[in-house]
């Protein structure tokens, strides 16, 4: 049965993270190549948030996988006749029980250590990204408006990084229009911020009070363009990205980093122990309530629909016990409340379906 489970498991897991990867490449594809990013950016980018992706789809197809194979152990009459033959619950529940326990395993590994890896590389190349002026900016033939009130038209850009024939509208000044016109142009960074600096042109003000038009010629002209691209060179990390040690030890200093209070350390510390534990207790609550049900040549449609209840029960504690823990630092053992109230149910309901009565019921 661990095997049919585990079978089943990978099938189900296999379609949940393709259909959320899709899902979110396309939003990815979108920013990113609509922006000027490489195919290669934005295979970076997707591969990045497989890991996140996969911790919260394994606890559902872990569910799935474990109604789907005790479904077709009831449909094969399987699960009567170990009922029949008086299968404690302890014994009917191990497979799934062992089953659940390798999964929270999977997720324990990837909630400690390969998600907060991968948020720091997302960090890291979103920084990058967000200083990649040409990719951004350096787009020939449009006009782009990268701030409020500011319009930037390149007519060319050659393969040596020059920028022909610039404009570039400044309308930030509530009493002043400024026009600045180039043939030539480059960008460069001189570690205070990205500049933009133009040969050969004009800048044309307009003051808005007294209609006057001011035009000065100039050789050369930096123009600061920190203001179109937020520079965000050795960000702090935030609490998602640290490492579980450190959340555990809400120190002031990360504190205040962060701005996070300790409650929110303490939360986020001790999701990464309490969500692993949802692989477990959903892959019980679904085999365990489909144990309600003998054999029927109507199936067991309450009883999935039943373990699908018990699943949102337990996923509406989850997210109340997040707010609670999140506010309050003393409640972060609320967190441990889905995992424990899902798996006493799931027992709970295994003990009643094997009482002579009920399977008897059941059986009729």
């Amino acid at each position: 049965m661990v095997s049919q489970l585990s079978m089943t498991f990978g099938f189900f897991a296999f379609i949940l993270i393709s259909v959320y990867w899709v899902n979110r490449a396309i939003r990815l594809l979108d920013r990113l190549i609509g922006s000027g990013q490489s195919m290669w950016v934005f295979l970076q980018f997707t591969a990045l948030t497989l890991p996140n992706v996969i911790l919260l789809v394994l606890p559902i197809a872990a569910f799935v996988a474990s109604v789907y194979v005790s479904n077709r152990l009831i449909s094969d009459s399987e699960m009567v006749v170990m009922q029949s033959a008086g299968q404690s619950a302890w014994h009917l529940l191990r497979p799934a029980a062992i089953f659940g326990l390798g999964v929270a395993l999977l997720m324990s590994l990837l909630s400690h250590f390969l998600v907060p890896q991968s948020r720091i590389e997302l960090q890291r190349m979103g920084e990058q990204v967000s200083r990649n002026v040409e990719a951004r900016f350096l787009t020939e033939g449009e006009y782009l408006h990268p701030s409020y009130g500011l319009t930037l038209y390149i007519r060319e850009v050659t393969e040596q990084g020059e920028l022909l024939d610039i404009l570039l509208s400044d309308q930030r000044g509530s009493g002043s229009r400024t026009l600045h016109l180039s043939k030539k142009a480059f960008i460069v960074d001189n570690g205070g911020g990205p500049q933009l600096i133009m040969l050969d042109g004009v800048s044309q003000t307009l003051s808005k009070d007294d209609r006057v038009l001011s035009t000065i010629r100039f050789e050369d002209f930096s123009y600061d363009m920190s203001e179109m691209i937020p520079d965000r060179r050795n960000s702090p990390p935030g609490v998602r990205e640290m490492s579980t040690g450190r959340l555990l030890a809400a120190s002031e200093e990360d504190r205040k980093m962060t701005g996070a209070s300790r409650a929110e350390f303490l939360a986020e510390a001790h999701t990464r122990f309490a969500q692993p534990l949802l692989g477990l207790t959903l892959t019980m609550i679904g085999a365990a309530t489909l144990m309600l049900g003998g054999f029927s040549r109507f199936g067991v449609g309450k009883q999935i629909l039943a373990a699908v209840v018990l699943v949102i029960l337990v996923q509406m504690i989850n997210n109340m016990a997040v707010n609670a823990a999140r506010d309050n630092d003393r409640l972060w053992s609320a967190l441990y409340t889905p995992a424990i109230f899902g798996i006493a149910v799931s027992m709970l309901v295994a003990w009643r379906a094997t009482l002579p009565a009920f399977r008897k019921r059941g059986a009729r």
